[in-house]
Order: structure tokens, then sequence, then C-alpha cells
């Protein structure tokens, strides 16, 4: 009976273990490179990841009940990935009338998925846009 409690013991700290190792730092994983991929409403999103940090992101959102497209770009500004691996990337336009927030999670080295929201207010057309987006590393990195 003495040797089966001492295998469980055994086996806990094996398992406790391997857990550990699973879950050390995600930001040494290196996630370089440009991706590219689509979103809910069939468009294209981009994005370029250098040093644990999102880059040049370029997403359009279409907003129906306006008939208008709203492109969110980035310009100089660059959003770091937590090291979970999730990032938080927010838009706003000069006048603050369309903000658009874009949620993501890489799910591997190679992929990386998310929600977007959009939200437009204006006198003309007020409409929030909601989808999700999948993308992937292109070339390499």
């Amino acid at each position: 009976m003495r040797q089966p409690r001492y295998r469980s013991w055994t086996f806990v700290a094996l398992g406790s273990a391997v857990v550990l190792l699973a879950t050390s730092p995600a930001a040494a994983v290196n996630r370089d490179g440009p991706y590219r991929g689509t979103t809910s409403q069939d468009r294209p999103i981009r994005f370029v990841v250098d040093g644990g940090e999102i880059s040049d992101v370029r997403l359009p959102v279409f907003h129906q009940p306006c008939n208008l497209t709203v492109l969110a770009t980035s310009g100089a500004v660059r959003f770091p990935i937590a090291d979970d691996g999730t990032f938080v990337i927010r838009f706003f336009d000069n006048d603050r009338e369309t903000t658009v927030v874009v949620r993501g999670e890489f799910t591997s080295r190679e992929r990386v998925r998310g929600t977007f929201r959009s939200e437009r207010d204006t006198h003309g057309c007020r409409d929030v846009a909601r989808g999700t987006w999948r993308a992937h590393r292109v070339g390499s990195a």
C-alpha cells in the first residue's frame, strides 16, 4: 500500500513542474514579422510585430447604416503585447467621432485572433460595428 501513495505524490510533483515550464514567460516567444488576415466583415487586417510590440496596423471597418468604411491605421504608434500574448489597440479620430478598439490574442507563434469594435457617433451616423478577425504570420521572421 505504501508505494501507490509515493507514486501519486511523484506524479503530482512532475505534473506541476511540467505546467510551470509550459507557462514560463511568453514574452520570450519570438512573434516578430508581418501578419495578415481577414475580419468577419471579409475585410483585410494587417500588422507587424517587432520586439514584442505591434506596429504598422491597418484595419478597415464597415459601418453599414452609414455606408462608411473607417480605416484604422497606427502610424508611428506602437502597442505592447502582454506576457500572456494578449493586446489591446485603441484608435481615435481627431474629433473623437469614431473610436476603434481591437483586442487580440496569439494562439501560437504563427497565429493570432481577436475582436474589434468600432463606434461612429456623428450627426449623420450613429452606429456600432463589431466583429472578429484572424491572422497569421507571413514570410520569414
